[in-house]
């Protein structure tokens, strides 16, 4: 290994790439933004048993929810969000690493003002999927 002080362009040799390259499966030119969320996310492999990045994600949230809630029963406060907690779904999943990629290229200052409504106006695929209480 290099160390940065000793870096220098000419002492790295790269071989010719000779891989395919490119698209393996373009869009239409009329495809939305869902349908290239869709490609980048969906289908791409199967984990285990048929399922899904997003199945396997759904499942794994749950899992660790009821774990969770049940090892903290005893010491929730009153009003924990824990206590409110509801099973996810993968349209919530969807929804949820949607916004986590759209808060990638949109940046705003703050958490809470990618849940406020006017936000929420302007990026109409995610209004209403979820809240600011997760």
């Amino acid at each position: 290994m290099i160390h940065p002080s000793e870096y220098n362009a000419d002492t790295i040799q790269v071989g010719q790439f000779t891989s395919d390259h490119g698209p393996t499966n373009p869009l239409p030119a009329d495809a939305n933004p869902v349908d290239y969320f869709d490609q980048l996310c969906e289908g791409v492999d199967v984990v285990a048993d048929g399922k899904d990045r997003f199945d396997v994600f759904v499942s794994e949230t749950n899992r660790y929810a009821d774990i969770y809630i049940s090892e903290h029963q005893d010491t929730m406060k009153a009003f924990s969000k824990a206590k409110k907690w509801q099973p996810t779904s993968r349209e919530e999943m969807r929804a949820f690493v949607g916004l986590l990629l759209n808060m990638g290229l949109v940046r705003k200052a703050t958490i809470e003002s990618y849940f406020c409504e006017k936000y929420f106006s302007q990026q109409s695929p995610l209004k209403g999927l979820l809240s600011r209480s997760f």
